[in-house]
């Protein structure tokens, strides 16, 4: 039996009763107590989090293993991440103008990741103007009808905008968009059966394309300039079950947080935010508030991220063409000391270095077409005699101070280091 227990493990697993000596077939063994029931399982407590600022932290560093853009733009995000959960706090919301010099620079990426961060965020890809306010009114006209539904798309994220600004019937979209950006403000629709119904579209939005928007509402949005990676830089790939992984803490926070401090946010919405940048025009502030408010909640060093990412993006990204041409002829002044005047076949070609601007592929005959853009301003070139023999049309510093003053914010210290930044060339400066 010994060798059978050894050569098969178990044979002598089960024994047989075993009868004692002393033990009669009448007598009975008293019966053992029974056990006492095992206490039930005690679940195990789900980890802390972290405070809201590392938390925050942890957003924008995930973010910066997908994106090629600076660190400011990355705190903008992850902020604006964060004010998707809150917006109704708020009196008004930054919308995102996603953009890139040339295409495949993450754009459509950085939506993606924004989708899956942002609470109840609806991601559409270039639809006509008319069927995506067809149905921007037609959800608006649900909740209406049914105010205790919660809402299910309460982000717009649109992707290939060019498709959609570019028709020719955008207008009533754009002025729809354009009334969601502040509480309080409605688009009057028409009805079917007669009459008018006034509709709210506030909430977040982020628009993404390579074309410039309309210019009424590239002036509700916070600029985004994302960039192709170098081969040098390492990015990961998209996919949306790794995110949904590394992110499930994140938008357990998201919600938590947003929940706490929700009546705090709208109570601190009274007052004008710490640390508002100057110059900000009414409706920069306006796009600027709800973050800034947010990040003085969180605290730490994102008071101060909000504030410097916030200053950088807006002196950098005026609204139109014209004020950015205005914008560059200051800068390129600026750095040659400010001269008395500079003349047009000096001023193109450096202009022509700044690789994302429209004047990017201008020529020496492009001299028409700058002075239209600046006429708007009052200003105008003028015949500079450089020679006797010789005219040369330009433009006078005095000429431009009045409009520097009145529709540029001042110019930053660090102002030659951006500059080689923008054009990408360290070894020329305009």
């Amino acid at each position: 039996m010994e060798y059978l227990s050894k050569l098969l493990p178990g044979f002598l697993g089960k024994k047989e009763p075993e009868t004692p000596a002393t033990s009669t077939p009448s007598q009975k063994q008293p019966a053992k107590p029974a056990a006492p029931p095992a206490p039930s399982p005690v679940p195990a407590a789900a980890p802390k989090l972290a405070p809201a600022p590392e938390m925050l932290d942890a957003v924008a560093a995930l973010l910066r293993q997908y994106l090629v853009c600076t660190d400011h733009q990355i705190n903008i995000l992850a902020l604006w991440i964060v004010h998707t959960w809150c917006f109704d706090a708020f009196a008004s919301t930054p919308y995102l103008d996603i953009r890139s010099p040339e295409p495949q620079c993450g754009k459509t990426l950085c939506l993606r990741l924004l989708h899956a961060l942002s609470s109840g965020a609806w991601l559409t890809s270039g639809p006509a103007p008319v069927i995506l306010t067809k149905q921007l009114i037609a959800t608006e006209q649900q909740l209406k009808k049914e105010p205790k539904k919660h809402r299910a798309n309460g982000v717009l994220l649109l992707d290939d905008r060019d498709q959609t600004f570019e028709a020719r019937d955008r207008q009533p979209l754009v002025a729809l968009l354009n009334t969601g950006s502040v509480v309080g403000s409605s688009y009057l629709c028409r009805l079917r059966g007669g009459g008018t119904q006034p509709l709210n579209f506030f909430y977040p939005k982020a628009f993404a394309g390579n074309n410039r928007l309309p210019r009424s509402l590239a002036e509700r949005c916070i600029p985004l300039t994302l960039h192709r990676k170098k081969p040098s830089q390492l990015t990961r790939r998209f996919a949306r079950d790794q995110i949904a992984t590394a992110a499930s803490r994140i938008l357990e926070w998201l919600a938590e947080w947003s929940k706490q401090n929700f009546n705090a946010l709208a109570q601190a919405t009274k007052a004008p935010p710490a640390g508002l940048p100057p110059n900000l025009t009414a409706r920069q502030q306006d796009a600027a508030e709800p973050l800034l408010h947010i990040a003085n909640r969180i605290g730490g060093h994102w008071p101060g991220k909000a504030k410097a990412a916030l200053d950088e993006l807006f002196n950098y990204s005026p609204a139109s063409e014209a004020l950015e041409l205005l914008s560059d002829v200051r800068l390129v002044f600026a750095i040659k000391n400010n001269p008395e005047y500079l003349f047009t076949k000096d001023l193109i070609p450096v202009l022509a270095l700044r690789e994302s601007r429209p004047w990017a592929g201008w020529n020496i005959k492009s001299g028409r077409h700058m002075a239209k853009l600046l006429h708007r301003f009052g200003i105008g070139s003028r015949n500079l005699y450089f020679k006797p023999e010789e005219t040369f049309k330009g433009y006078r510093l005095c000429d431009f101070q009045d409009a520097w003053e009145r529709y540029l914010p001042p110019l930053p210290a660090n102002l030659t280091q951006k500059i080689q930044e923008d054009t990408q060339k360290p070894d020329k400066v305009i």
